[in-house]
């Protein structure tokens, strides 16, 4: 089941895990197992994901020293070098789910009572953001540069998601003008209304999300929740989207004031609008659905909240969450920014972070 459509309820999570007794993780380095065996021990597993950055992870081997000849293991340090690629399965026993893919992009050695390493990896965003390319694309559509930018980075995923944008009768050239591959692939997806994400071996370029539905719901008191911490801000913004009619040539203008449903009292009066100009913008829904997905990150950030609860592997960026038993108005549907899972002698736990 996809991790960004699917939904579960908690008891069956409870049940399934065998209420979260054995935290569980398998890491493979160039596709090969390497803490299932025991020879390598993996301590302090942290995993966190990002829906518009780079995720990262990293974790400590304790056993890498070998005392008798003074030296880290050569095949640990071979297994685990810079530059290697990384998958990261965590769940409970032998139930598992993949949610990190990457390369290692540090190796840190630390000299103390027992000489450690510190691995740290991350997405193949990452390495977008180092590119720097000049160079013309000859495509039909959008999405076609897209996928021929994403080519190189074909060890790095699985499955690359791709929405077609509509095709031009014949083809014409995009310019990636001294841009990272990642800043490209956002104006891209900017440009058409697109998300471009990463989750686990899984790159996604495709329409906003519309699903609002709750991957889960998690209660205070019994339900899930450990913690939750929350704060409500002010919030009153003004879009103005600016485009032209092809045909026509007629100008476009699109206005809307967002309020957020915390701002009971309005003292002051809305200030000046946020203007987006854009030959992308060619017809009036085009802008309308412009300042939706303005308005809609907005609403992200009107409200925003911590929760922590037992380890979840099925919790992501990019879904919602219900919780419930707060009291009125925490009661609600949240959407998931960020996610940290992490595994440790304590056990292992989740927190997001949230927006309203």
């Amino acid at each position: 089941m996809s991790l960004m459509t699917s939904s579960y309820t908690y008891q069956k999570l409870v049940q399934k895990y065998k209420n979260f007794l054995n935290p569980a993780f398998r890491i493979r380095a160039d596709g090969t197992e390497i803490t299932q065996s025991g020879k390598i021990l993996v301590q302090e597993l942290r995993i966190s994901l990002s829906y518009d950055s780079a995720s990262t992870c990293n974790f400590t081997v304790a056993n890498a020293y070998d005392r008798t000849t003074s030296r880290f293991y050569p095949d640990i340090l071979k297994k685990l070098c810079v530059g290697q690629k990384v998958e990261v399965d965590i769940g409970y026993d032998s139930s598992m789910t993949l949610i990190f893919v990457g390369f290692i992009t540090e190796v840190e050695i630390e000299y103390n009572m027992a000489p450690t390493l510190r691995i740290t990896m991350m997405d193949l965003r990452k390495l977008m953001m180092e590119s720097n390319r000049v160079r013309q694309l000859e495509v039909k559509s959008p999405s076609d540069a897209v996928k021929k930018v994403l080519e190189p980075y074909r060890k790095l995923y699985g499955t690359l998601n791709v929405q077609a944008d509509t095709a031009a009768s014949e083809p014409f050239h995009l310019k990636q003008d001294k841009e990272s591959d990642y800043d490209f692939v956002m104006r891209m997806s900017r440009e058409m209304g697109k998300d471009f994400f990463v989750l686990g071996e899984d790159v996604y370029y495709q329409e906003k999300t519309k699903n609002s539905s709750p991957i889960l719901t998690l209660t205070w008191m019994g339900g899930g929740i450990v913690s939750f911490s929350t704060s409500m801000n002010y919030q009153v913004k003004k879009f103005l989207v600016i485009g032209k009619e092809p045909d026509s040539q007629k100008e476009i203008y699109v206005s809307k004031t967002y309020q957020s449903e915390f701002v009971e009292k309005l003292e002051l009066s809305a200030p000046p609008p946020t203007v987006y100009a854009s030959p992308s913008i060619d017809s009036r829904k085009k802008a309308e659905d412009w300042i939706e997905d303005a308005i809609r990150k907005e609403k992200e950030n009107g409200i925003n909240a911590n929760l922590t609860c037992m380890g979840l592997p099925e919790l992501v960026p990019g879904r919602f969450i219900k919780c419930d038993r707060l009291g009125p108005p925490l009661n609600r549907n949240y959407y998931i920014k960020k996610v940290e899972h992490s595994v440790d002698s304590s056990g292992f736990i989740t927190k997001l972070d949230l927006g309203g």
